[in-house]
């Protein structure tokens, strides 16, 4: 074997090796579709996470536009119960001075006593009606104050297992990633090398063994 056959050997294997690299790893496309499909599945959670937290958002307005109409129900319980309790008490002392007037009792100590009496009636009623109206508001700013704080309780978990989710989207994309097996390059061309160094040593020895014969 002479030179030029065994530089023509180490070029075929050259040229083998220039193929090699040529082509494009499959693995680099695994690579790249595990890619794509983790970024596409990402931009599906946070699509479907925005949506949710829009949701999430409307129910605290929600809940403080029902409590403000809850206490204004309570208000308009509290003045149209004094209304009722003044009406009354109108009626009430129409009544009694017209009775007191027949029996001419009008401008007398008794007349005095039953309107005294009927004022102090009056008085208890707006009081009790306060109080009433003063614990339905104690007791809807009570709930308000628990529903708002499991709304933005809810709220805060919401980003947690966001957060989470992205977490565990991230992992798995790295597993599958870690997972994938690249072809070395340099396996084939230490391969190559050593093909042609053993090409290139039997043909010197060669060239020996025939130039002594």
């Amino acid at each position: 074997m002479d030179a030029t056959m065994i530089m023509g050997g180490i070029g075929a294997a050259g040229g083998l090796l220039g193929g090699l690299f040529g082509k494009k790893d499959p693995a680099k496309k695994q690579y790249d579709d595990i890619k794509a499909l983790f970024a596409q599945g990402q931009k599906q959670q946070d699509l479907l996470f925005g949506q949710a937290r829009q949701q999430q958002e409307m129910i605290l307005p929600a809940l403080q536009a029902g409590f403000a109409k809850a206490n204004k129900f309570s208000e308009m319980y509290g003045k149209s119960a004094r209304q009722g309790a003044y009406d009354q008490s109108r009626q009430t002392g129409s009544a009694m001075q017209q009775s007191m007037t027949q029996r001419g009792l009008y401008n007398t100590t008794a007349f005095d006593n039953a309107q005294r009496g009927i004022s102090s009636d009056l008085s208890r009623t707006l009081i009790g009606i306060d109080e009433s109206v003063a614990g339905m508001k104690s007791q809807l700013a009570t709930q308000q104050a628990a529903a708002e704080a499991g709304a933005y309780g809810a709220m805060s978990g919401f980003y947690q297992n966001h957060a989470a989710a992205n977490a565990q989207l991230l992992a798995a994309r790295t597993g599958a990633m870690g997972n994938v097996q690249f072809a070395d390059p340099n396996a084939w061309a230490s391969s190559l090398t050593q093909l042609g160094g053993t090409l290139l040593g039997y043909g010197m020895t060669y060239g020996k063994d025939k130039a002594n014969k």
